[in-house]
């Protein structure tokens, strides 16, 4: 049996009000509307000092000087290799993009337009999509610090999964999020509200798939699985 559960961000609220409704139910799926999240201004100004580290895909800790250029590599990395001119597309290399041919590495900086990156994109639809997905995972990264670490040990931590923002998890849930209009590289962003979902298993740790990689399931969204 599932039950949805519709929150605010504030997870602390949720453990609080929603600890005995989770019990028997497995997975719980917890509704999550990531907007906020990601919204600066609906959280707080104020960003932790002290948190100088933002988790990314695979439950990589990045310093703040790495996290734009790592997460920004593996956006691209996400995208279908139709979608470049032919044998163009660089392969990721940490927080840098290689040329295949040269061998050349180029940081995956999207505000350098004039980059090589940028001539490697078919179409400028597919390198501003490119450009939000980083920025999206930039916001995530300061919302990471604004919001407070919560002390309670059940949950699964915050994650940049390379097209999406996931907070604090509660353990035996499956969190839900809107699918990003930037991973619709093929067709126009549909018109009704499609949702990716990320399971958070009873031991606080995100499920893996069959490859030992965290897995966040985009195949409701009409895209590619991340």
């Amino acid at each position: 049996m599932q039950r949805t559960i519709l929150a605010s961000f504030s997870i602390e609220m949720v453990v609080r009000n929603y600890r005995i409704l989770l019990s028997g139910f497995a997975p719980t799926i917890i509704t999550i509307f990531f907007m906020n999240f990601i919204n600066c201004d609906k959280i707080t100004n104020d960003i932790d000092e002290s948190q100088q580290f933002c988790r990314a895909s695979g439950g990589l800790m990045l310093p703040l000087d790495q996290f734009p250029s790592y997460s920004c590599a593996t956006c691209y990395r996400h995208i279908d290799e139709r979608l470049f001119e032919n044998g163009t597309k660089f392969q990721q290399a940490g927080l840098y993009l290689r040329n295949r041919t040269s061998g050349e590495l180029f940081e995956a900086a999207f505000a350098n337009t004039t980059s090589p990156i940028f001539k490697t994109f078919r179409t400028r639809k597919v390198e501003n999509l490119w450009i939000q997905c980083c920025q999206a995972a930039v916001r995530c990264c300061e919302n990471m610090r604004r919001t407070p670490p919560s002390s309670d040990q059940f949950f699964c931590p915050r994650t940049w999964d390379g097209w999406n923002c996931w907070p604090d998890t509660p353990n035996g849930t499956v969190a839900k999020a809107i699918c990003p209009s930037y991973i619709y590289f093929h067709s126009d962003e549909p018109q009704c509200t499609h949702y990716a979902t990320k399971t958070c298993w009873e031991n606080s740790t995100w499920f893996r798939n069959h490859k030992g990689n965290e897995y966040s399931n985009y195949s409701t969204c009409g895209q590619s699985k991340v």
